[in-house]
């Protein structure tokens, strides 16, 4: 079971994650992770185990590290100014973590007439039916991807 990839079924009504034998191993495919440090536990009939295997943990789960500059995914309102993160944490193999400070760039700079990206400002014009903005984080060799969803129109309750 890796972090919240998959939930347990009787939790969700779903099952976890299938497990495939290669000769005397076991092994799981999962889609592309972030960079972070994730928690897993394996399910054998009622119980749930660690990895035998690998004596990192976690909060009580088997430790999985991916490495890099992690990413993000915010929220903008158009017209109105959105401070990014001055820094993003950047995770070793090893499973420390630093934060780094960060710049930005934007993917695709045909944007750039509708979009102001100055420092660690962004800023989406108003009417420009921009609806995602994709960032390239930088933080020396490393790199991110940031996605700014945008909304026109901030709900009031």
């Amino acid at each position: 079971m890796f972090g919240l990839w998959e939930l347990s079924q009787e939790r969700t009504g779903i099952n976890g994650l299938s497990m495939e034998k290669e000769g005397d191993k076991f092994t799981v495919t999962v889609q592309k992770q972030n960079p972070g440090i994730y928690g897993y536990k394996y399910k054998i009939g009622t119980s749930w185990i660690t990895d035998p295997a690998n004596d990192a943990m976690t909060d009580g789960n088997s430790r999985l590290v991916v490495p890099g500059l992690e990413s993000k995914n915010m929220e903008a309102l158009a017209g109105k100014d959105l401070e990014l993160p001055k820094t993003l944490k950047l995770y070793g193999d090893d499973g420390t973590s630093s934060d780094e400070t960060v710049s930005y760039t934007l993917k695709d700079p045909s944007l750039s007439d509708k979009v102001t990206l100055k420092d660690e400002t962004i800023n989406v014009k108003k009417g420009s039916g921009i609806k995602t903005v994709e960032l390239t984080a930088t933080a020396g060799n490393e790199t991110s991807d940031v996605i700014v969803n945008v909304v026109e129109n901030s709900i009031k309750k």
